[in-house]
């Protein structure tokens, strides 16, 4: 969908807001898979929900949607004459606050939205963090195809199953943490094997990062990295060598674009998963601030 104008592709950071409450619909009308963003199913919980689903499929796991079986072109027509022009408005101009925003994102977000930026056929994403910062930085009518795995929410085999994602393209990039990164290591062995220029972007940030933004990380700081921060102190580089890959280590986030075009096989992105916590919120407080001043002028 995002390869399309007009779609709306920062919910999840607007809906940070506030006032969420007072833009919540009369109903909803979805077409096709539940939605994964937490704070929309948590914002449209309470809201009467409409599947327009096709014969011999129900996808409604929350069981509260009323199920209309038919052909979704059937129904556009309708839903264009009867919705929320003021309340689609005001979400238009929540879309064009954080997008223009969104070159301020520093750290991991930054080099997530620059790796969108490079010139890619295809970039397959990890779990956990690189998943969700794809969804943060990447903005309607980007036409870039991203893969990830779906189902199994865990981080094994991604390096592999990158692998094969991409073996049809000329220019492909794998973006992952660094414990995903080490539970598939093995796999590097394939990567010299890769018909077109393949490289693998590891933030490393010495651990599980996305434990940081769980109430978890309120824990003693030495329970919290033995049971959740799991730090491995990667030594990337020794990697590299270890499969005979091409290595950079980034400076800056916007290195990765050239590191991209130059084919580089294994680049590293050295992060602290306390200051990527920072930042993204600082970042998503900056957004909503903004929207609170418009909502109460």
């Amino acid at each position: 969908m995002r390869r399309f104008d007009h779609v709306l592709t920062n919910y999840d950071t607007w809906l940070a807001s506030e006032h969420r409450a007072e833009w919540t619909p009369d109903a909803v009308v979805r077409f096709g898979a539940a939605p994964v963003s937490k704070r929309l199913n948590q914002w449209l919980q309470d809201v009467p929900c409409i599947l327009i689903e096709q014969p011999g499929s129900f996808r409604d796991p929350s069981n509260q949607a009323t199920v209309v079986y038919g052909d979704a072109i059937d129904y556009v027509a309708t839903i264009n004459k009867s919705y929320d022009a003021d309340l689609f408005k005001r979400f238009v101009l929540f879309e064009q606050i954080t997008e223009s925003t969104k070159p301020a994102l520093s750290g991991e977000s930054a080099l997530t939205r620059h790796l969108l930026a490079s010139r890619l056929e295809r970039i397959f994403v990890s779990n956990s963090m690189p998943i969700r910062d794809i969804d943060t930085t990447l903005s309607a009518g980007q036409s870039i195809d991203v893969v990830a795995n779906r189902g199994a929410n865990g981080i094994d085999g991604i390096i592999s199953s990158a692998l094969g994602a991409c073996h049809d393209t000329d220019k492909a990039a794998l973006l992952i943490g660094d414990l995903a990164f080490y539970h598939d290591s093995n796999a590097l062995q394939l990567v010299k094997s890769h018909p077109g220029s393949f490289s693998i972007v590891v933030v490393n940030n010495d651990g599980g990062g996305i434990f940081s933004f769980l109430p978890q990380a309120s824990i003693a700081p030495q329970m919290f990295e033995d049971l959740f921060g799991t730090p491995l102190q990667l030594n990337l580089r020794g990697f590299a060598d270890t499969y005979g890959l091409s290595y950079q280590r980034l400076e800056q986030p916007e290195d990765v674009t050239a590191a991209i075009e130059a084919g580089i096989q294994l680049i590293e992105f050295p992060s602290d998963r306390v200051t990527n916590v920072a930042e993204h919120r600082r970042w998503t407080a900056s957004i909503t601030d903004r929207l609170t001043m418009g909502n109460e002028s």
